[in-house]
């Protein structure tokens, strides 16, 4: 899987895995430059970490929903539809 990263006026495209990366060095970089005590910063990123949570669960209940009815229509058009 690769994503867009948008650097310099130019779409480049780069692996998940660099991109978690970067994700990483970017809060790390962010967290140290708030010079925030250790404990508020917890409280921050439990905070996240729950919102985060809440829409990863709403996207697994709609991404559900959408291979249902992908069955649906395709048991309606004859076609068998193989979950391996």
């Amino acid at each position: 899987m690769e994503l867009l990263n948008y650097k310099g006026g130019e779409f480049m495209e780069i692996g998940i895995n660099l991109s978690i990366q970067n994700l990483k060095e970017t809060l790390i970089n962010e967290i140290n430059d708030s010079k925030l005590p250790p404990g508020v910063t917890q409280l921050i990123l439990k905070d996240i970490l729950a919102q985060i949570q809440l829409v990863n669960a709403e996207l697994i209940k709609i991404e559900k929903e959408q291979l249902e009815q992908k069955q649906k229509e395709g048991a309606k058009d004859g076609k068998e539809i193989h979950k391996d």
